[in-house]
Protein backbone atom coordinates (compact mmCIF):
# COMPACT_ATOMS: atom_id res chain seq x y z
CA UNK A 1 0.00 0.00 0.00
CA UNK A 2 2.81 2.49 0.91
CA UNK A 3 4.31 2.04 -2.77
CA UNK A 4 1.31 3.90 -4.31
CA UNK A 5 0.81 6.19 -1.64
CA UNK A 6 1.32 9.96 -1.11
CA UNK A 7 4.11 10.01 0.57
CA UNK A 8 5.60 14.18 1.10
CA UNK A 9 8.56 13.40 2.63
CA UNK A 10 10.04 11.62 -0.93
CA UNK A 11 9.97 15.27 -2.30
CA UNK A 12 12.03 16.57 -0.31
CA UNK A 13 14.94 13.47 0.45
CA UNK A 14 17.64 12.98 -1.40
CA UNK A 15 17.03 9.79 -2.71
CA UNK A 16 16.39 9.00 -6.53
CA UNK A 17 13.11 10.12 -8.33
CA UNK A 18 11.30 6.89 -9.05
CA UNK A 19 7.77 5.85 -10.38
CA UNK A 20 6.10 5.78 -6.60
CA UNK A 21 6.87 9.52 -6.85
CA UNK A 22 4.98 10.43 -10.38
CA UNK A 23 2.38 7.64 -9.41
CA UNK A 24 1.99 9.01 -5.56
CA UNK A 25 0.10 11.88 -6.10
CA UNK A 26 -2.92 10.67 -7.71
CA UNK A 27 -3.16 6.90 -7.06
CA UNK A 28 -3.48 7.79 -3.16
CA UNK A 29 -6.96 8.42 -3.95
CA UNK A 30 -7.71 5.26 -4.71
CA UNK A 31 -6.48 3.35 -1.65
CA UNK A 32 -8.30 3.50 1.77
CA UNK A 33 -7.55 2.98 5.59
CA UNK A 34 -10.04 0.12 5.48
CA UNK A 35 -14.14 -0.78 4.89
CA UNK A 36 -15.18 2.00 6.91
CA UNK A 37 -13.43 4.29 4.96
CA UNK A 38 -14.03 3.40 1.85
CA UNK A 39 -17.76 3.17 2.59
CA UNK A 40 -17.67 6.99 3.90
CA UNK A 41 -16.25 8.33 0.70
CA UNK A 42 -18.33 5.85 -1.51
CA UNK A 43 -21.22 8.09 0.04
CA UNK A 44 -20.17 11.49 -0.50
CA UNK A 45 -18.67 10.56 -3.93
CA UNK A 46 -22.40 9.63 -4.63
CA UNK A 47 -23.78 12.64 -2.64
CA UNK A 48 -21.33 15.16 -3.96
CA UNK A 49 -20.46 13.81 -7.46
CA UNK A 50 -23.59 13.01 -8.84
CA UNK A 51 -24.69 16.86 -9.02
CA UNK A 52 -21.61 17.41 -10.49
CA UNK A 53 -21.61 15.38 -13.25
CA UNK A 54 -25.00 16.25 -14.02
CA UNK A 55 -24.14 19.80 -14.60
CA UNK A 56 -20.78 19.45 -16.11
CA UNK A 57 -20.66 15.43 -17.26
CA UNK A 58 -18.59 12.71 -16.72
CA UNK A 59 -15.83 13.04 -18.42
CA UNK A 60 -14.80 16.72 -16.75
CA UNK A 61 -16.60 15.37 -12.95
CA UNK A 62 -13.83 12.79 -13.30
CA UNK A 63 -11.02 15.45 -14.25
CA UNK A 64 -11.99 18.02 -11.61
CA UNK A 65 -12.17 15.11 -8.65
CA UNK A 66 -8.64 13.87 -9.60
CA UNK A 67 -7.36 17.88 -10.02
CA UNK A 68 -9.02 18.05 -6.36
CA UNK A 69 -7.10 15.38 -4.96
CA UNK A 70 -3.89 16.13 -6.54
CA UNK A 71 -5.02 20.07 -4.73
CA UNK A 72 -5.42 17.76 -1.84
CA UNK A 73 -2.23 15.98 -1.95
CA UNK A 74 -0.36 19.47 -2.69
CA UNK A 75 -1.43 20.73 0.13
CA UNK A 76 -0.77 17.67 2.36
CA UNK A 77 2.95 18.28 0.94
CA UNK A 78 3.04 22.19 2.10
CA UNK A 79 1.48 21.29 5.50
CA UNK A 80 3.99 18.89 6.50
CA UNK A 81 6.94 18.54 3.78
CA UNK A 82 8.77 15.84 5.55
CA UNK A 83 6.21 13.56 6.69
CA UNK A 84 6.79 9.83 6.55
CA UNK A 85 3.10 9.06 7.07
CA UNK A 86 1.22 7.46 3.40
CA UNK A 87 -1.39 9.13 2.81
CA UNK A 88 -4.33 7.63 1.37
CA UNK A 89 -8.10 8.32 0.27
CA UNK A 90 -10.13 9.99 -1.86
CA UNK A 91 -11.24 13.23 0.59
CA UNK A 92 -8.85 15.81 -1.42
CA UNK A 93 -11.41 15.18 -4.31
CA UNK A 94 -14.95 14.86 -2.47
CA UNK A 95 -13.77 17.94 -0.87
CA UNK A 96 -13.41 19.51 -4.61
CA UNK A 97 -16.85 17.90 -5.23
CA UNK A 98 -18.45 19.26 -2.26
CA UNK A 99 -17.04 22.97 -2.86
CA UNK A 100 -17.94 22.64 -6.90
CA UNK A 101 -21.51 21.34 -5.43
CA UNK A 102 -21.87 24.17 -3.37
CA UNK A 103 -21.02 26.56 -6.11
CA UNK A 104 -23.36 25.30 -8.55
CA UNK A 105 -26.41 25.24 -6.18
CA UNK A 106 -29.01 27.74 -6.13
CA UNK A 107 -28.49 31.57 -4.52
CA UNK A 108 -29.53 32.94 -2.03
CA UNK A 109 -28.45 31.82 1.04
CA UNK A 110 -29.59 33.92 4.31
CA UNK A 111 -27.25 34.60 7.04
CA UNK A 112 -28.69 33.75 10.92
CA UNK A 113 -26.79 33.09 13.51
CA UNK A 114 -23.14 32.78 11.80
CA UNK A 115 -24.84 30.02 9.82
CA UNK A 116 -25.82 29.68 6.45
CA UNK A 117 -29.60 28.80 6.29
CA UNK A 118 -30.89 28.23 2.57
CA UNK A 119 -34.35 29.19 2.24
CA UNK A 120 -35.69 26.91 -0.76
CA UNK A 121 -38.89 28.39 -2.99
CA UNK A 122 -41.09 26.26 -4.58
CA UNK A 123 -41.42 28.26 -8.18
CA UNK A 124 -44.22 30.48 -8.46
CA UNK A 125 -44.13 31.68 -4.64
CA UNK A 126 -42.19 34.45 -3.56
Amino acid sequence: MTNLAFVPAYYVLPPAFNWQEILGPISHQFLHGGWGHLAINGIALAAFGSGVERLAGARRMVLFFLAAGLAGALAQWAADPAALVPMVGASGGISGLFAAACACSPPPAQWAGGFACCRWRRSGSS
